[in-house]
């Protein structure tokens, strides 16, 4: 276990989300390489720190800010300090975890850009035998993200087809515990949709190694997506909107297409993305080429650790 300094990029270890993946990492691997950065009040957002965020705009420090999300995705009394002149005239620098973000965060709290620095996320290569796309009958699906940001979405898309295909559901809803109206009743009882709840990841990177289809039509604004990269480093043909970072994320490899904020419309398209998807897969038409590589090389940990060298380096 880590003894934590509440000043240095401190976060909840009772949490397992991608921000505390990462900032797990960074602590046990990184941080022996970025003394400098402890100059600085560094704070993880969402994190944890023993002092009040208000309080530490009127400390001496400078503050080093790592945020995960966009600035309206914070609870409102963050949103306030993002935005609060003293706080941001307090900041030595800002990390996003992509382009899209920081985007975002110069447009919301009217830093300068100078000052915002981008230190995409990572993720270990996930081994894959490409044989499993040769004869495919039954398609294997997968949904890693949590239900909130497009599950319903995807099971009424697929609900709707008329096609052979198994889709393996790892997120925190378990059907048998929880109620359902009638409409929604149906599309989850679906005979080719399976709930696994809450997995270790490890149990998910081996499902995603064997899958044949990355399911994720988002409706929600990515600043990153660890499992859309992990699906790319399987191997998987990726179907997935371009909300957010997405498309930043997947580098045009898959099966992207233009967000509607409708959802009867997004049904709709997603329902014949996916078909597209599935008949490419049934075919034997798949060819992955190079997305593995590309993603490993570019989200690798040691791209992640040499970013945060780098910066160490500026201060």
């Amino acid at each position: 276990m880590i003894i934590q300094d509440d000043a240095f990029f401190s976060y909840d270890e009772n949490l397992f989300g991608g921000t505390e993946y990462m900032a797990r990492y960074f602590h046990k691997n990184v941080a022996k390489y970025v003394p400098r950065l402890k100059k600085y009040n560094c704070l993880i957002f969402p994190g944890l720190t023993q002092k009040s965020y208000f309080e530490l705009a009127y400390e001496p420090k400078e503050i080093i800010l790592w945020l995960h999300c966009l600035i309206n995705q914070y609870e409102p009394k963050i949103r306030f300090l993002l935005t609060e002149k003293r706080f941001i005239d307090k900041i030595k620098y800002i990390v996003t975890v992509s382009e899209y973000h920081k985007q975002d965060v110069v447009k919301e709290t009217g830093i300068h850009p100078d000052k915002v620095v981008v230190i995409y996320n990572a993720i270990d290569p996930i081994e894959n035998n490409l044989s499993r796309f040769n004869n495919v009958i039954t398609p294997q699906l997968i949904y890693t993200s949590a239900a909130e940001r497009g599950l319903m979405l995807s099971l009424r898309a697929l609900h709707k087809l008329d096609l052979d295909f198994r889709l393996n559901i790892f997120n925190e809803i378990v059907p048998d515990i929880l109620n359902f109206n009638d409409k929604d009743k149906k599309v989850i009882n679906d005979s080719r949709f399976f709930f696994y709840g809450k997995t270790p990841h490890k149990t998910v990177l081996d499902y995603m190694s064997k899958s044949h289809i990355f399911v994720y039509p988002s409706i929600w604004h990515e600043t990153f997506c660890i499992s859309l990269a992990e699906a790319l480093s399987s191997n998987c043909l990726c179907v997935y909107s371009n909300l957010g970072a997405l498309n930043e994320i997947g580098n045009n490899f898959g099966i992207s297409y233009k967000n509607t904020n409708n959802i009867e419309e997004h049904i709709e398209i997603f329902s014949e993305k996916i078909t597209e998807a599935i008949k490419t897969i049934k075919n034997n038409k798949f060819n992955p080429g190079t997305q593995a590589q590309f993603v490993n090389n570019k989200f690798s940990w040691e791209v992640f650790t040499n970013s945060w060298i780098k910066l160490n380096n500026l201060v």
